[in-house]
């Protein structure tokens, strides 16, 4: 799907399941996203003890993917490693050597064919499981490497770096409140790291925790003195109402930014989490004259517009955001949104077309043109769309409930009523998942948690 804004996704997850609720989302509109890569620590092997440091930090690029910071893991050792019952043979540690080979120059696909055969020949050991996880974590699949990085922890809790590895794969997957626990565990053998003590912070400030994202923040003040750090800072102030020490922040921010059009755009995130909308919309109004094809301005400056009624500015914004970044596919479905409450469904069939063109894979735009066909009666439209939706997506009980739909007006009622119960059994997990989610959020807030599992 793309680099995608924490707001956005946040809007898309909700967009999902209209009829469900979700504190965060309903919470904080605009959490901020302008998280900077300072540094990019790489896990090397070290012999028989698993991971150590190496590397300078990264280059200062300013990233907009919803807080997804890029740390590159590597895998412990084999010397010391591989169970007793493992069969050490020779060819045994020659596929973990080549295995880890691959990792280190990052040919990532190449390293999770060669841990597989490990594993098919019945090597199941937690630095083999581990190394999946790298591998995947590298290439995407945050679930599959989660489930192998939970194999790992079961069969070898102490092994070095394997709860920073978890936290991470919890991140990559929106588990907020499991990836700040599972930091809390590294922290506990490590306190002084400063990347999961800082992804800790991320994550309580994910979960509205910002007293707690603030302690971890100042905790590192002397060693993350950076946009992103000073950013994230005098949001989280902000919203604990210490006016003086958020601005403080900000000025910080502001004198390592050198006034770019990226900077105003950061400023414009940060006003827009404190709901000072007129304030951010100045801001992205400056970046926008320093920089008119600066990604996402357009986008959040349309926003603004959007809810204070301003419909033609924001569209005009939103279709200029198209242009300027035709691989995002929340600015299409704005604008195709605005030209349907206009009445203009040719034109938001128009703009909806060209949004599923250029992100072919986007469930967001299949779904969205999939609607403006239906509201233009042409369900015969819609099913393709939808059918393909699903594929990408088949646990989205709101695309089941539009499948579901657009069967019934072609009046295929089996279908219809098979997709119907989809749609019922998918949203009810959902729920259930929120619960959890929100019952794991609440407990890690807990003062009597915090002290016994986060050490300051």
């Amino acid at each position: 799907m793309g680099s995608l804004p924490i707001d956005l996704m946040i809007n898309e997850r909700m967009n999902r399941f209209p009829n469900q609720s979700s504190s965060v989302s309903q919470k904080r509109h605009f959490p901020p996203v302008g998280i900077i890569r300072r540094f990019s620590p790489v896990f090397l092997p070290e012999v028989r003890y698993g991971f150590r440091r190496r590397g300078s930090p990264g280059s200062r690029v300013l990233s907009f993917a919803a807080l997804v910071l890029v740390f590159l893991l590597e895998a412990p050792e084999a010397h010391g490693q591989l169970s007793h019952h493992d069969k050490n043979t020779e060819r045994t540690e020659a596929l973990f050597a080549e295995g880890q080979q691959d990792l280190a120059a990052h040919r990532d696909a190449a390293a999770y064919q060669v841990f597989r055969k490990l594993l098919d020949a019945g090597t199941r050991s937690a630095p083999v499981y581990s190394n999946l996880g790298v591998a995947c974590l590298r290439t995407g699949r945050q679930k599959e490497a989660l489930e192998y990085f939970q194999e790992a922890r079961r069969l070898a809790p102490g092994m070095p770096g394997i709860h920073l590895n978890l936290g991470l794969a919890y991140f990559r997957n929106d588990e907020f409140a499991k990836a700040a626990g599972a930091f809390s565990s590294h922290l506990t053998g490590d306190p002084g790291s400063l990347q999961a003590r800082y992804l800790r912070a991320i994550c309580r400030y994910m979960m509205d925790d910002y007293a707690r994202a603030v302690d971890d923040l100042l905790f590192i003040q002397d060693r993350q003195a950076s946009i992103d750090y000073f950013f994230m800072l005098g949001v989280s102030l902000g919203q604990l109402k210490r006016a003086a020490e958020s601005e403080a922040a900000f000025m910080k921010m502001i004198a390592l930014g050198r006034n770019t059009s990226q900077l105003h755009l950061l400023l414009a995130q940060a006003y827009l989490s404190l709901h000072k909308d007129a304030n951010a919309e100045g801001e992205l109004n400056q970046a926008l004259s320093a920089s008119p094809e600066l990604a996402f301005a357009h986008y959040y400056r349309g926003i603004i517009r959007e809810r204070a009624g301003r419909k033609a500015e924001a569209l005009r914004d939103f279709e200029e955001e198209t242009e300027v970044s035709p691989h995002e596919p929340w600015s299409f479905e704005h604008a195709g949104k605005i030209r349907l409450e206009q009445g203009d469904s040719q034109g938001a069939l128009e703009v909806l077309r060209r949004g599923v063109s250029q992100n072919p894979r986007s469930s967001v735009l299949l779904s969205s043109l999939a609607k403006a066909y239906l509201r233009c009666e042409q369900p015969s439209q819609s099913v393709p769309l939808l059918e393909r939706a699903v594929k990408l997506e088949p646990d989205n009980g709101s695309l089941h409930y539009q499948l579901g739909r657009a069967y019934a007006k072609l009046r295929r009622p089996q279908d219809a009523a098979s997709e119907m119960a989809l749609a019922g059994k998918f949203m009810q997990q959902y729920n259930d998942r929120q619960v959890r989610m929100l019952s794991e959020e609440q407990e890690l807030k807990r003062p009597n948690y915090t002290a016994a599992h986060s050490p300051q």
